[in-house]
């Protein structure tokens, strides 16, 4: 699906691979997108997110491998000068 949106100066976007939302746990759970959701929205717009979902995968592994390779790319307007 093809969505367009606009974007302001005080906004960022974020798009991730399929590879975080699967990540599954040494008890079996999924990463889950409704998990990446919530780190991306919980903190202000000063929060180094990459490093925020970095340390929260690590906790989540546990003692599992990362078996998918994970992207995620930060589009942030409030670095772009008009």
């Amino acid at each position: 699906t093809i969505e367009t949106i606009s974007l302001y100066g005080n906004e960022k976007v974020y798009a991730y691979t399929d590879g975080l939302s699967q990540l599954v746990s040494d008890e079996g759970e999924k990463f889950g997108d409704k998990r990446v959701t919530q780190l991306l929205r919980d903190g202000n717009i000063d929060v180094d997110y990459f490093e925020r979902l970095k340390d929260s995968v690590q906790d989540f592994l546990g003692v599992n491998e990362q078996m998918d390779d994970i992207s995620l790319v930060e589009i942030d307007m409030t670095k772009i000068v008009r």
